[in-house]
């Protein structure tokens, strides 16, 4: 589901948001994914969750970055925090959640894929003026460079984003077809077929060969070794004042 925005200053608690959609998801046997502004001891802030069909959150993740899509809100973020990347084993494959602006973010995206989500979900509030033609193809490049699924939920877009269609024929990992499908305008939702198998044959099967783009978990410990190396070489730099 899109990002919720509460009625005024009318900002849920966190336990009450998770209630009411466990109530929603039980009632109809439902897998749920979504984010809300909720508050808590430490303030206001938009809380990402994943909610499974006897009403359980199986996944809670709260946004990590700044809201500033619609204009900066009068909500923290945890931009400083250690953050535990995660990823829920479903049915349908490993979810990872990453709400509206933390989809901007490649060490977010690439962590959580790190973490083995498959479908990357992003519920989202809407896009900054200017940046909707480049959101709109967002889902599909972050597929591309990682490997998995991406859908993306806004009030205005809902989009599964996956390798595009020449880059899997060359591959030979899939067949001749378009892998990017958003609603029809009017419509409130689009149905997709998202083939986990599909991601599985292509992680077990990247090769240098054939144009294939290597994703960041083949590349990262190759970069963090060479962060390593280069951080050992220099002084510590001094704690600012």
């Amino acid at each position: 589901l899109p990002r919720a925005e509460p009625p005024g200053t009318a900002v849920p608690a966190a336990d009450a948001l998770v209630r009411a959609l466990g109530a929603i998801a039980r009632r109809h046997g439902l897998w749920i994914a979504g984010a809300a502004p909720v508050r808590d001891a430490a303030g206001v802030q938009t809380l990402g969750v994943i909610v499974a069909p006897d009403g359980v959150v199986v996944l809670r993740v709260p946004k990590v970055t700044p809201d500033v899509f619609d204009g900066f809100t009068d909500s923290t973020a945890t931009l400083g925090a250690p953050l535990d990347f995660a990823a829920v084993a479903t049915p349908f494959g490993k979810l990872g959640l990453l709400t509206g602006e933390d989809l901007l973010v490649p060490g977010l995206v690439r962590g959580t894929m790190l973490a083995g989500a498959e479908l990357l979900l992003s519920p989202t509030a809407g896009h900054a003026p200017g940046t909707a033609e480049s959101l709109a193809e967002l889902p599909t490049a972050i597929a591309y460079e990682n490997w998995c699924a991406v859908a993306v939920a806004s009030p205005a877009t809902r989009r599964l984003g996956g390798i595009d269609a020449a880059q899997a024929t060359r591959s030979g990992l899939f067949d001749q077809r378009g892998l990017a499908v958003r609603a029809a305008p009017g419509e409130a939702f689009c149905s997709v077929r998202f083939e986990v198998e599909v991601i599985r044959l292509a992680r077990a099967r990247v090769s240098p060969d054939l144009y294939d783009n290597f994703p960041v978990w083949l590349r990262a410990p190759l970069f963090g070794a060479v962060f390593a190396h280069q951080a050992a070489q220099r002084p510590a730099p001094a704690a600012p004042a």
